[in-house]
Formats: C-alpha cells, sequence, structure tokens
C-alpha cells in the first residue's frame, strides 16, 4: 500500500485515530470510495482526504470484510477508511466538519473577491449580470477597500480575486489596492476571471509584477466565428478570438497558469469539441493550461430535466476528450474542502462590490444579497449565512461525497436539488481525479501533498 496524495495530516489531527477492536464487525465507511481501473486498486478516503494506491492482496481485503484480515486492514481502521457495523456516518462527517471549520478554516489565510468593476466590454447573450448597474469603482473606494483588508489580514497574508464585469477594464483600481497592500507590509497573490482581451505584453508584466497575478480563468465559447458572435464586444475592429488566443500564449509563456472555461450550450456543442482540438494543436501539451468545460447556468429555470440531462451527457463527452488530451488536470485536490461547495459558505471570503458593499456569491453582488459594507460593523447575518443551510437528501446517507457538501444547498442558480444525474457526474468526476493524480504520482514520483 502506498499514500499517493495525502492532506498534510491535517484531518487526522483533528479526528484522531480509530482504534482497533478485532472483535468488531467492520465495513467500508461511506465516505471511502474503493475503484479498480485497468488492474490498478484505488481507495479514497473523503474525510482524511488520502489516496491509497492498493496491491491485490489489500484491494481483496477491503472486498472481504466479513472475514478481515487485520495484519492488512488495520492502517484502514486507524484514519477511518473502514468501520464499525454500527458506525453513523453523517453524524462523523458533521462533527468533523464542525472541528475543521473551528478549528482549521479559523487560519485560513482571508479571500477577497473584488469587483473593480461591473461594466464588461462584451456582450453574451447569457451573462449573469443582465439587468445590473454598470459602475466602476472609484479610486476613493479602492482606497477604502485597500484599508478595509489590512484591517482584516491578522497575519497580513491575502488572496485576491479579481472579478467583474470585465475587471481589467478598471486596472486604475488594481494598482491602487496593490500599491498600498504593498506599503503595508501586506502579502498578497492574486488571481482574475477575465475575457482575456485587455491583456497585451505590457499589462501581463504589471500584472506579474505588480498584482502578483498566479492565475487566470478565461471563458471560450467556441472556434473563432462562434466565439466572436457570442461575444459580441463592442469593438468594431480587430479579431477578439484570435486576440484572445495570443493572450493566452503571453500569459503561458510568462508563467501565469490559464484555467479555459468552456461554457457548453445546446448550440455550441459540437463546436466546443472542434475547439478543444485546435487548442490541443494550438498550445501542444502546457502544464499551466488546463479546460474546464461547465453546462451554462439554467439562471431562469426553465430547463426541463431531459435538457439538464442531455447538457450532462455533453459535458461528460466534452470532459472525456479534455482527459484524453491531458487538459483536464483536476486532482483529489478538488474534492479537499470539508463542508463547503463553493466561497459562498465561507466566513473567511468576501465579496466586495464597486460601492464597498459586502456579499458572499460573485454571481450576486448587489441587492438584496448583500450583507454589509466596508464602511460599517454592522452585518445583515441571515444574508451572510443564507448558503451555509443545508437539507439532507435520502442518497445523501450514502454518497462517499457528503463530506464536501453536507447535503444539497441553497444557491439560487440551482434550479435543481442533487438528481441522482448530477451525483452520478460528480462520482464521475472524482473516478477523474483520482486517475489524474496517479498520473501526477507516476510523473513526479512523489506524493501530492494537499496544503
Amino acid at each position: 500500500m502506498k499514500i499517493i496524495s495525502k492532506y498534510n495530516d491535517i484531518i487526522l489531527m483533528v479526528t484522531g485515530q480509530q482504534a482497533l477492536d478485532v472483535n468488531a464487525k467492520y465495513r467500508l465507511a461511506k465516505h471511502c470510495f474503493l475503484y479498480e481501473n485497468k488492474g490498478k486498486y484505488f481507495l479514497y478516503n473523503n474525510i482524511s482526504k488520502q489516496l491509497y494506491l492498493l496491491d491485490e492482496k489489500e484491494y481483496t481485503a477491503l472486498n472481504n470484510l466479513k472475514n478481515p484480515d487485520f495484519k492488512i486492514l488495520e492502517p484502514f481502521v486507524e484514519d477511518w477508511s473502514i468501520v464499525k457495523a454500527d458506525f453513523n456516518d453523517l453524524a462523523f462527517a458533521d462533527q468533523v466538519r464542525w472541528l475543521y471549520e473551528n478549528i482549521v478554516r479559523k487560519y485560513e489565510r482571508p479571500n477577497f473577491i473584488i469587483f473593480t468593476t461591473t461594466k464588461c466590454n462584451a456582450r453574451c447573450y447569457y451573462c449573469f449580470e443582465h439587468g445590473q448597474r454598470r459602475i466602476d469603482m472609484s479610486e476613493k473606494t479602492a482606497e477604502d477597500v485597500a484599508e478595509y483588508i489590512i484591517k482584516n489580514a491578522p497575519k497580513k497574508e491575502v488572496y485576491i480575486k479579481w472579478f467583474g464585469g470585465e475587471p481589467l477594464y478598471n486596472q486604475k483600481a488594481m494598482d491602487i489596492i496593490c500599491d498600498r497592500l504593498r506599503e503595508a507590509g501586506i502579502k498578497y497573490d492574486t488571481k482574475a476571471t477575465t475575457n482575456g482581451y485587455l491583456f497585451d505584453e505590457e499589462t501581463i508584466k504589471k500584472a506579474k509584477e505588480k498584482w502578483i497575478l498566479h492565475s487566470t480563468v478565461i471563458t471560450l465559447d467556441g472556434t473563432e466565428d462562434v466565439y466572436n458572435k457570442t461575444k459580441n464586444y463592442i469593438y468594431k475592429e480587430g479579431n477578439p478570438f484570435k486576440r484572445v488566443i495570443k493572450n493566452i500564449e503571453l500569459l503561458l509563456a510568462n508563467e501565469i497558469r490559464v484555467a479555459i472555461r468552456l461554457n457548453i450550450g445546446f448550440d455550441n456543442f459540437e463546436n466546443i469539441k472542434e475547439l478543444v482540438l485546435f487548442l490541443k494543436e494550438y498550445f501542444g501539451d502546457n502544464k499551466l493550461l488546463s479546460i474546464i468545460p461547465i453546462a451554462l447556468y439554467d439562471l431562469d429555470g426553465t430547463r426541463s430535466n431531459q435538457e439538464h440531462d442531455m447538457l450532462d451527457a455533453m459535458v461528460k463527452e466534452v470532459e472525456e476528450l479534455t482527459s484524453k488530451n491531458k487538459y483536464r488536470r483536476l486532482t483529489v485536490k478538488t474534492f479537499s474542502d470539508m463542508g463547503t461547495r463553493c466561497m459562498a459558505e465561507l466566513d473567511s471570503c468576501k465579496v466586495i462590490s464597486p460601492i464597498g458593499e459586502l456579499g458572499t456569491c460573485e454571481h450576486f453582488s448587489e441587492g438584496e444579497m448583500m450583507y454589509g459594507s466596508i464602511y460599517s460593523s454592522e452585518e445583515k447575518k441571515d444574508v451572510k449565512n443564507y448558503f451555509k443551510q443545508r437539507d439532507v437528501l435520502d442518497r445523501c446517507k450514502d454518497c462517499v461525497l457528503y463530506g464536501n457538501c453536507g447535503g444539497v444547498g441553497r444557491c439560487p442558480t440551482q434550479t435543481r436539488s442533487c438528481t441522482e444525474v448530477e451525483q452520478n457526474a460528480k462520482l464521475r468526476n472524482l473516478k477523474n481525479c483520482i486517475l489524474a493524480t496517479y498520473e501526477e504520482y507516476l510523473e513526479n514520483g512523489c506524493q501530492t501533498i494537499i496544503k
């Protein structure tokens, strides 16, 4: 048995080791996933976050717990991979999540998602910001945001994510915030969700040196004609697709990671597959580039279950294509969080609007979903905690991923509960992540350490 991915012992420090009772009856814990692929055997523990590469004897022993061989199984008892028959899996996961939130998460670096502007140079038909005000963060507000971050960075270290609108549409605000943080001795690094159009060599140089930009998420909706039509930029000259592809190349050359998000809908599915092949040919096997296929949000809740299932199948097909071309590099680090599905559930994460309002979700940056302001200590607790509420479905009780989510959340963009199809899609993702982690282990010859 080899541990090829581990969580730096953080979770086991929280849970402690389980003592072996040779007289007890044991079973595989519901938070564990036993997986065989092409003669390779894996066990993933979604509480300890350890991924084991098993030999055939260990795999056989884990499949024969009615007649346990404790010489082989004792390590899996200690890390709660196998548990007593009457063990309460859900209560254990809930307890670990609570301890994790109050012991580990308490000391995490603060994370700020900053809207430098809600203006954008593109006019995507599917944009979730339709109807919102178009406003830039003023220089005065940028100064105030920096002061707020400084006051809320007890260890003088923060993460920043630039968001919008198109965040690079207001680079002045980004410059002010970074200059002020540096003057105050705050250590920071940043990432950006951007359409990529406004980068150039000079801007990328500033991004590395001033913004400490280490990664970007850039959406591509198809090959040249489809992309240009979908993005519908405000500019009348030039070729946006070629410009953005060139900018992705420049970012990669400057060692800034790029995750290309593929927004998949019924209209562009076949073209997205063409795009993946184009990207493979253009960029080759670049380890700083990843491609993440995502189904377009059902913001108005009008899709039928059949349409959702069709989109799930489309995403699966593109996932397989990107995995084949080694552009889908999600490892089991994807499942490292305990009890959080997104930033909206983290107290350490704050959305800051262009006028200094505070929220929890980047997709709701104004109005009733904002719980406070950088200018006041008063908070609307019910709004701040809204996304933390969960409903536990029957299928949750046997799901290996319960430790990550704790049940079905209340995100307004999710028009369905976690259906069987969605659950299977997440389990498929777990399998892909296990295999990707194994490939990384073979390539590097060492463990993946999840910090």
